[in-house]
């Protein structure tokens, strides 16, 4: 589970998109579907590809992320690295979702894998200047 367990939380798909919303809202967003398109409601939680979930920008941003997902803290060189979405090397690191961490505020998401780390930092934010 992405999310912290002790939130009350209601979850929907939206188009492909996992969104939750406090639960005190769910009749509210379900009457406002009917009506209006509703361009932003919630957060963002991921994204179903096949078996597995891939965990949006927005969750790693949020207060909803549960403690126990995996945090990779980086040095300024690595973080600004991760920024511009350019190859980050981690030694040790568990395989898995991950987030990285920049004295300790999330910057985003990294799947480890056996052999390479995939940078998952949305490339619309990428930092594009040396």
């Amino acid at each position: 589970n992405w999310t912290k367990k002790n939130a009350d939380l209601f979850y929907f798909k939206q188009k492909e998109n996992i969104i939750a919303i406090p639960s005190v809202f769910n009749h509210d967003v379900a009457l406002l579907q009917k009506h209006l398109y509703l361009r932003k409601a919630g957060i963002n939680i991921g994204v179903i590809k096949g078996k597995d979930i891939v965990p949006d920008h927005e969750l790693a941003l949020s207060l909803l992320l549960e403690e126990t997902i995996p945090r990779i803290e980086l040095n300024y060189a690595d973080a600004i690295q991760y920024l511009k979405k350019k190859e980050v090397v981690l030694e040790n690191a568990e395989k898995g979702w991950a987030v990285i961490t920049y004295y300790g505020l999330p910057l985003g998401w990294v799947k480890v894998l056996h052999n390479r780390v995939n940078n998952y930092y949305p490339i619309e934010w990428r930092i594009l200047k040396d």
